[in-house]
C-alpha cells in the first residue's frame, strides 16, 4: 500500500518568469494498525529503552513514520543524533540534527521527513 503526496516545484525558465509544476513525490506505508506498545531508545539499543504506552503519542508517531517521503538510501548525509523506535516487528531510526531533514530508516527502507 502506498500514497502520493502532491507537491509544487518552481522554476525559472530562459525569460527569468516562474513556472510551477506539480509533482508527485511516493510514501509507502510502513505500519498499518496502530501498536500497542512502543521502545523508544535514545543513543543505542544496548541501553533500556522508555516504553511508550499512550495510544495518542504511538498513532502521531505512526503517522509521522508512514508520511514520510520514500527517500535513496545512497544520498543520505550523515547526522549527530539518532533514536531508535521499536514497534512489534519494525524498528525504525530517526537520524537528526538541528533544523536539518530528518532520515527514518529500517528494513524497509529510506525516508525523508521535515522537522
Amino acid at each position: 500500500m502506498f500514497w502520493r503526496k502532491g507537491y509544487i516545484s518552481i522554476a525559472f525558465n530562459d525569460e527569468c518568469r516562474s513556472e510551477v509544476r506539480p509533482s508527485d513525490l511516493q510514501s509507502f506505508v510502513w505500519m498499518e494498525e496502530i501498536r500497542k506498545s512502543a521502545c523508544v531508545y535514545v543513543d543505542s539499543s544496548n541501553e533500556p529503552c522508555q516504553k511508550i504506552n499512550d495510544k495518542e503519542i504511538i498513532q502521531s508517531l505512526v503517522d509521522y513514520i508512514n508520511g514520510g517521503i520514500d527517500w535513496d538510501d545512497q544520498s543520505t548525509e550523515p547526522r549527530s543524533h539518532k533514536k531508535t523506535y521499536k514497534f512489534d516487528h519494525v524498528t525504525v531510526e530517526f537520524l537528526f540534527e538541528g533544523d536539518k531533514e530528518i532520515y527514518l530508516k529500517s528494513d524497509k527502507g529510506t525516508k525523508l521527513t521535515k522537522t
